[in-house]
């Protein structure tokens, strides 16, 4: 259910295994490549195949691992299947400073949803990257799923309006004010409303 899978709390443990270099050689122009996901959900142990795709714009150039896209929408994914397609945001770098920032990205999600219903839920994971590669070593670290565009929309009752710009003042007061604030708070400035970035 991916309603109650983003009201856990409870860290996942999962496994990612999937061509890593092959990813990253290919993040400038990705496509789509398999992988398994391997978790364990109350008593059951799932190990499915998925698809995987490198997301995002500055992280894809700075970052030695891009974020990544999960798609779980595949007939040789039935248990992870409604779940759809998910964002997963994981550390820039395979060390401890990577890691904390990460968390700290993960916190800033889960304070907002204590201010508004109208904020994407995550779900934090303890993930081993395992490499298709036999010869390359598998390494754990964070990583966090978002909740979709449209498991979002349908929560909230509202939807996206793609490709439209409009000013701020013709927002909804009280939500544009929360969320102004809530940047300043925690020292955001990379976000524009009437140029669509980072403000879905």
């Amino acid at each position: 259910d991916p309603v109650k899978f983003f009201e856990s709390n409870d860290v996942l443990e999962a496994k990612l295994t999937m061509d890593i270099a092959k990813l990253v050689r290919n993040s400038a122009k990705p496509e789509y490549l398999p992988a398994t996901f391997s978790c364990k959900m109350g008593d059951d142990n799932i190990s499915e195949q998925i698809r995987v795709i490198a997301r995002g714009h500055i992280r894809k150039e700075v970052c030695y691992l891009p974020p990544i896209k999960l798609n779980f929408h595949n007939e040789s994914s039935p248990k992870l299947n409604p779940l759809g397609s998910l964002k997963m945001v994981c550390t820039c770098f395979e060390n401890s400073n990577g890691d904390q920032l990460l968390l700290k990205e993960y916190l800033v999600y889960k304070m907002y949803n204590l201010i508004t219903e109208k904020s994407f839920r995550v779900r934090l994971m303890s993930l081993v990257y395992e490499d298709s590669n036999p010869k390359k070593k598998p390494y754990s670290g964070h990583a966090f799923l978002i909740e979709s565009d449209k498991a979002l929309g349908k929560r909230i009752e509202c939807k996206e309006l793609k490709n439209v710009r409009a000013h701020s003042e013709y927002t909804d007061r009280d939500q544009m004010t929360i969320f102004a604030i809530f940047q300043y708070m925690i020292g955001n400035t990379d976000f524009g409303v009437s140029a669509n970035h980072n403000i879905i």
